[in-house]
């Protein structure tokens, strides 16, 4: 089975998301916060044998939109699946995607 670990770009994004769809939720605590979440992930051994499906979700902004670009890059080069959608004023529209 696949797992999801959703990921955003700051905490109240992540409280705010997780009160539509309560999964697993993990802040970076902002843009460049993401390469020691991706560090602990391969230390744990995801990407080599343990299945999990990261879904970057940061802000739509300019900073936002690298970061998650380089993060889901960096994520896909370790062999961890990832996705990348961006945060709307409306953090329950992306719910609609989660289906």
């Amino acid at each position: 089975a696949t797992h999801v670990l959703v990921v955003t770009e700051g905490e109240i994004d992540a409280m705010s998301f997780w009160q539509c769809a309560p999964l697993p939720i993990v802040a970076t605590g902002g843009t460049s916060g993401w390469q020691k979440l991706l560090a602990q992930l391969k230390k744990r051994g995801y990407g080599t044998g343990k299945i999990i499906r990261l879904l970057i979700m940061f802000d739509s902004d300019d900073a936002g939109r690298k970061a998650a670009e380089e993060f889901r890059s960096a994520a896909l080069d370790a062999t961890i699946p990832a996705v990348t959608f961006f945060l709307s004023t409306d953090v329950c529209k992306i719910d609609d995607n989660l289906q």
